[in-house]
């Protein structure tokens, strides 16, 4: 920064996510090989700011999605439908390819491990493609 008292002084650091989250991130990426394609901070009037994760499908819902974006432990993913045939060409022109689905973790939930999440998402994705 310009104005700092060092300017040239980068010390770094490294953020690790929560125990829960990564659990989440793992069974995401992991298991269900969904990539990340980036992460944002976005103001949320109801939260403030919610950390915003952006993922590409992976081969298992690679047909069926165009994105998946998943914020905070207790997942809301904007499950983006990939346009199938001319129903799905016009749903997609009038932005109706497009479902909010929250998806909730317990603490025992999270323990049983990645695997665990990683089914409870899959069935969850599954019911909107």
């Amino acid at each position: 920064m310009p104005n700092a008292i060092d300017p040239k002084d980068r010390d770094f650091i490294k953020v690790e996510p929560h125990r829960n989250m990564n659990t989440v991130l793992e069974a995401l990426t992991n298991e269900l090989g969904i990539r990340m394609r980036k992460v944002e901070m976005e103001y949320s009037r109801r939260h403030r700011y919610v950390q915003e994760f952006e993922f590409m499908p992976g081969s298992d819902f690679h047909r069926d999605l165009d994105e998946l974006e998943a914020s905070r432990v207790e997942l809301i993913l904007q499950i983006d439908r990939r346009a199938k045939g001319l129903g799905g060409l016009f749903s997609e022109a009038l932005e109706m390819d497009e479902d909010f689905v929250r998806v909730s973790f317990t603490d025992a939930e999270i323990n049983q491990g990645v695997h665990s999440v990683a089914d409870k998402l899959r069935i969850t994705i599954q019911q909107f493609t």
